[in-house]
């Protein structure tokens, strides 16, 4: 386990390292409050802290408070390290988020055993995390996880697309966003019912797991509806994808385990993020995942079995924003998208509010 020993003293440091890493830990030092507190606080941060109570910039109660405040999906367990004892002293600590206390001079024995405790607390939180992050059906991501990850997604492509990062190579720093919904899934729990329904949106799981990469992140939306976002990509490879999707939910029947099979199509929309590169927040990701689903519902009135997407337009003025009400006809007429679709010609597609 990584672990944060944060004290002012060269020598505690030492003695508290020379303890730890016999057993198994990593260490990382910080011999300020302020330091203590961006290595808590930074994306890989150590779970654990031993952090003493008196230290330059910010003590370890203050520590624990911003610590606090800044609420993390996983709190870090902080032990405070001091001298003092008394009553007012420990309601001081607890007050501020600090989990526990170890006295100075420690005593190895008590040492590992308030880690061990400190161990278990973090591990209960990260199975609650997995658990309120994840699909009990399908075991992928729901949308509350796709929620907390998306603002890191969105961030990186702004950076990506702003500033000196525009001369650069322009491939691979978009983010895109597939909406794909099984076609007539209602039927299947019709006729065969809600198990044999369950069973088919594991195996189109299945499928969507083998031709998404690593990197990409696959959401269970709702119902038989699932997202795909697609980091780090080229926007203009997202028709070849869609069709990827498309054909292998077409080309082979669902297996169900009375060992009946049935054919099941599906129907996908997608639209890259950002719309505007001049101006990557306008409009916001969430209007380019309505865009998205607007798509996917043109791709379920062209007869199902189909993708509708949408593309930047090369004669789009990238330093025009975007109007608020965002329409996929709206934005075709005013230059800023065209519309791909694998039936033909995105002309004869009707555009209307009916899904």
């Amino acid at each position: 386990m990584k672990i944060l020993v944060a004290d002012d003293s060269r020598t505690m440091r030492a003695s508290l390292r020379a303890s730890l890493e016999p057993w198994g830990h990593t260490i990382v030092e910080a011999e300020n409050g302020r330091q203590a507190l961006d290595i808590l606080l930074a994306n890989d941060g150590p779970h654990l802290g031993i952090v003493d109570w008196l230290m330059p910039e910010l003590d370890g109660p203050e520590v624990c408070r911003l610590v606090r405040e800044a609420g993390l999906a996983i709190q870090p367990y902080l032990i405070l390290l001091t001298a003092k004892d008394s009553k007012e002293d420990i309601i001081v600590g607890l007050g501020n988020g600090a989990n526990d206390f170890l006295s100075k001079p420690f005593h190895e024995g008590e040492l590992r055993a308030r880690l061990a405790v400190g161990a278990w607390v973090i591990q209960l939180q990260t199975r609650l995390q997995e658990v309120s992050a994840t699909d009990p059906l399908t075991g992928i991501r729901n949308r509350r996880s796709f929620l907390n990850q998306i603002q890191h997604d969105v961030a990186l492509v702004d950076r990506l697309h702003s500033g000196e990062n525009l001369r650069k190579d322009p491939s691979n720093r978009d983010l895109v966003f597939f909406m794909v919904d099984l076609d007539h899934f209602k039927q299947v729990n019709d006729r065969y019912g809600h198990q044999a329904g369950d069973h088919v949106l594991n195996q189109t799981v299945n499928r969507l797991q083998q031709i998404t990469r690593a990197s990409d992140t696959l959401v269970r939306w709702g119902g038989e509806e699932f997202l795909v976002v697609a980091r780090q990509t080229r926007s203009g490879d997202a028709a070849a994808f869609a069709e990827r999707i498309r054909s292998i939910m077409a080309s082979t029947p669902f297996v169900l385990e009375t060992g009946e099979s049935l054919t099941r199509t599906c129907s996908i929309g997608f639209a890259p993020y950002p719309l505007a590169p001049g101006n990557p927040r306008d409009p916001s990701w969430e209007t380019v995942v309505d865009v998205a689903d607007q798509a996917l519902y043109a791709a379920k009135r062209c007869g199902r079995n189909t993708w509708v997407g949408v593309e930047r337009s090369d004669s789009a003025d990238a330093n025009t924003p975007v109007p608020a009400e965002v329409s996929i006809p709206g934005l075709v007429e005013r230059g800023y998208v065209r519309v791909v679709w694998a039936g033909g010609d995105p002309g004869s597609i009707v555009w209307t509010t009916a899904s």
